[in-house]
């Protein structure tokens, strides 16, 4: 067909006459923040992404690096939270493109979890945690299936290799208002209070000892504002007023516990003890960590708990 008589394909498409306004037919992935090339992710799937999105299951948000967290960061810079960070920097523990990218997500990453601590699974720089943050570096994959059920996760920062095309910067996927576990968060009956240290968390380390366990942090939920301060006070009994640090009572309910959950390694509501982590699990002595079904029923029972005899007596003449 393309040399027959007549068939001169050549001068047929010599003829077509360029449009000097025309570019790249729109897709819908244009919506996501990075390009195609710098994911490892077919287009199919990237298009799923959109559709949970517009279903209301996951939601995301993008922070792009300005000048500032791109500028070279010396290593007293780094706070003792990044201490990770600086050190896999010192001993090159990755690949020159992700060394060249911590700096900028290390700057970013104060901003967006102040009180997190940095980590990684399993010693791979490619997947970071940094709080409830699970950091995905360099070429990253882009599935959102661990959010599913998986408490001590907050959101999902996608963060590829700097490029001079860019673009540069964290993409932050956390469930949507319609996704199972923000679900049964919101509609769980419980409210509960926590100390709040100079404005963080109050997580406690428990160091240690003969092997039993790794340093282990633990973050105290109580029933009541009252049993909240009754504890600080218990515990500050042998500390001079003028040496005590400044404390507050914090509320927390709802999807909101989110964003505790990730700061620790157990989760103690009242005395259940409920593990984020391995360390969490040795702690606790538990086989598993806890479901997110299991955090929900300690809460309920820990509101319970502080609840006045009428509001539990009238909760248990309610119809079901």
């Amino acid at each position: 067909m393309w040399t027959g008589p007549g068939c001169d394909w050549r001068a047929a498409i010599d003829a077509i006459a360029p449009d000097l306004s025309a570019g790249r037919a729109k897709r819908p992935i244009d919506a996501l923040p990075f390009r195609v090339e710098q994911l490892d992710a077919q287009i199919e799937h990237l298009e799923e992404l959109l559709k949970l999105r517009r279903k209301g299951l996951i939601e995301w948000n993008f922070v792009a690096f300005d000048r500032k967290a791109l500028s070279p960061m010396l290593p007293w810079a780094f706070k003792h939270s990044e201490e990770y960070v600086a050190r896999a920097i010192e001993l090159e523990m990755a690949g020159k493109k992700t060394l060249q990218l911590l700096p900028a997500l290390t700057r970013t990453m104060r901003k967006i979890e102040p009180h997190g601590v940095w980590h990684s699974d399993y010693g791979r720089l490619r997947n970071l945690w940094c709080g409830g943050t699970l950091l995905r570096l360099g070429r990253p994959h882009v599935s959102t299936h661990c959010l599913d059920d998986e408490p001590r996760l907050w959101q999902l920062g996608i963060a590829p290799h700097l490029s001079a095309r860019g673009p540069n910067g964290v993409w932050l996927i956390r469930r949507g208002r319609k996704h199972p576990d923000t679900l049964a968060l919101d509609m769980a009956n419980f409210r509960a209070f926590y100390l709040v240290e100079d404005g963080a968390p109050f997580v406690i380390t428990w160091v240690g000892h003969d092997g039993d366990y790794d340093d282990t942090t633990v973050l105290d939920l109580f029933a009541t504002r009252e049993e909240a301060l009754q504890d600080l006070e218990d515990w500050q009994d042998d500390v001079e007023p003028s040496d005590r640090a400044n404390f507050e009572v914090a509320e927390v309910s709802g999807s909101a516990l989110l964003r505790l959950t990730g700061l620790c390694d157990v989760l103690r509501a009242g005395e259940i003890e409920l593990a984020m982590t391995y360390r969490g699990r040795e702690f606790a002595g538990l086989e598993q960590s806890s479901t997110l079904a299991e955090i929900v029923t300690a809460l309920e029972a820990l509101a319970c708990a502080g609840a006045p005899a009428s509001k539990i007596q009238a909760a248990g003449n309610t119809p079901q």
